[in-house]
């Protein structure tokens, strides 16, 4: 017989909201391919949780977060954010939720060292979470 106070066997534990490991981007896969990378599980939480970005916004995060290799540094542009969900590559609209994240502080155009080209975003996060 099975106590009713304990969970079922193969239950689940209840997630907080916003944990990375139950969100889910627009395929229903989680966020798990951010955990070796502590600012960029903290960066993808914040968007997950702001309540003011759009649905869209958070999907273009979620493209721009796979492409982040080390660091704060995503390497894509706006054609392989298309591609990567799923858009035909050279759909315009992505430009207004590129700028609602830009506008959010969350991205900014990524520019080397030397100045001599954009090759993809810097992320950030609002000085009170880092």
């Amino acid at each position: 017989m099975i106590p009713l106070n304990e969970p079922s066997h193969g239950a689940e534990p209840e997630k907080p909201p916003g944990d990375l490991s139950s969100a889910k981007d627009s395929e229903g896969n989680n966020f798990s391919f951010a955990a070796w990378n502590p600012f960029l599980v903290r960066w993808l939480n914040m968007i997950v949780n702001d309540g003011g970005l759009s649905p869209g916004a958070k999907d273009v995060a979620v493209a721009i977060a796979r492409a982040v290799r080390i660091g704060r540094v995503a390497i894509t542009n706006w054609q392989r954010i298309n591609a990567s969900l799923g858009r035909v590559k050279m759909d315009l609209a992505v430009f207004e939720t590129l700028k609602e994240l830009e506008w959010a502080g969350y991205i900014s155009r990524y520019v080397d060292e030397q100045g001599r080209g954009s090759w993809g975003f810097s992320l950030h996060m609002m000085k009170e979470e880092l």
